[in-house]
């Protein structure tokens, strides 16, 4: 009794069996096998080792050696592929700061040069900055000491010439009247009272006078030169002219301001 055999080993040992089974005492004829398929005399032991139902040649040392070798594997594997990452990052890195190099390396006369800028900016800044100062305390002292003192000069000849004028009054007003005993000693101390009041208004409107021209001469001539200071050091200053800055400085006798010294201004050397 023949039973056509097809599929793949296990199949093939499975009809093998069952064909055995049932033909009894019969003979099996061998059935023509594909390539690569189990002879039916392995057949059983094959499906006994595939189903783990005979011995198989296994020491108590081979499985777990095995287990170790495929984790020593996937180790190495590992311990190799990290290396060879950052291997990889390497070129990248070293090709970066090889092009950061090269190209600081082109720009180091550049940033030479700017250093060298920025500090000659830095000394004329503060250069400019000293005349600046000069010109604001040059004009703070025209307009908070000059002027300021001219007109308390003149509140001082306006209550000088108010007081004459009171004076001159009273001295008129007793001229007018009749000439006794009783009012000849009052006439006489308000003629000296006039007197002294007169001399006082005559000096006042004096002074006034003088600090009114003085004012007058140095308002000019202060504002004029620091303008003109304040003109060429401006315009040294953009132009990027170091020696007409430094020699503006040294045409209006100009000394940088330490820190922490107020240095005096035109009006206090004059």
């Amino acid at each position: 009794m023949e039973f056509p055999l097809e599929g793949s080993s296990s199949d093939l040992i499975t009809q093998a069996w069952l064909a055995f089974f049932a033909s009894g005492p019969q003979t099996i004829t061998s059935p023509k096998l594909r390539p690569n398929a189990t002879p039916p005399l392995f057949a059983g032991k094959w499906k006994g080792m595939s189903d783990h139902s005979s011995d198989s040649t296994v020491t108590e040392t081979s499985h777990p050696a095995r287990e170790e070798a495929k984790s020593d594997s996937e180790e190495s594997t590992m311990a190799q592929e990290s290396p060879k990452n950052s291997a990889a990052e390497i070129p990248v890195t070293s090709n970066g700061e090889l092009e950061d190099t090269h190209e600081h390396g082109f720009n180091r006369e550049e940033f030479g040069y700017n250093a060298d800028t920025q500090k000659l900016l830095a000394k004329n800044g503060e250069t400019l900055l000293g005349a600046i100062n000069f010109f604001t305390a040059s004009v703070n002292t025209l307009v908070n000491k000059t002027i300021e003192d001219t007109l308390m000069t003149v509140k001082q000849y306006e209550s000088a010439r108010i007081e004459y004028d009171a004076y001159r009054t009273d001295l008129e007003e007793l001229n007018l009247g009749p000439r006794d005993a009783n009012t000849l000693p009052k006439i006489e101390q308000s003629q000296h009272l006039f007197q002294a009041h007169k001399e006082k208004y005559d000096k006042m409107r004096n002074d006034v006078s003088i600090k009114l021209k003085f004012l007058e001469e140095n308002k000019v001539k202060v504002l004029h030169n620091q303008l003109v200071l304040f003109h060429n050091a401006i315009a040294a200053y953009f132009a990027g002219n170091q020696k007409q800055l430094e020699q503006t400085l040294k045409q209006f006798h100009i000394k940088l301001k330490t820190p922490g010294v107020d240095a005096p201004s035109w009006l206090e050397e004059q």
